[in-house]
């Protein structure tokens, strides 16, 4: 028993708890993979860059694993990951969440996305 109490205890703490952080905090959205500014937007199947024109098909998994970093979650709903990226079709984030996700719990309103390990 002590053994699991050591093992859960040093797990890595939340971001945002550790800082005292809250979501106003946080400016959202996807991050260029060229020129790193955020506020990438997406077209019909990439990402776009209006700064420097990069476009990317998987800029979103960058933001999942900051995600995971930030919050110490490997799970995520369609709501959080539309606020988080700045998307607003639920159609298109649950597509790109079913494709970046090893699993859903649930269906409908309450589904949950487990995110794999993207360390």
């Amino acid at each position: 028993m002590k053994t699991i109490k050591q093992k859960r205890s040093s797990y890595p703490s939340s971001v945002m708890n550790k800082f005292k952080l809250t979501k106003d905090d946080l400016l959202p959205g996807v991050s260029c993979l060229g020129c790193h500014i955020i506020g990438v937007e997406r077209r019909r199947d990439h990402w776009c860059c209006p700064k420097c024109g990069a476009k990317s098909r998987n800029a979103h998994m960058r933001a999942l694993k900051d995600y995971q970093l930030i919050f110490c979650r490997n799970e995520i709903t369609n709501a959080e990951f539309r606020w988080f990226v700045g998307l607003e079709s639920r159609k298109v984030a649950h597509k790109l969440l079913r494709d970046a996700c090893v699993k859903v719990i649930a269906r409908g309103k309450y589904s949950k996305y487990i995110l794999p390990d993207l360390g």
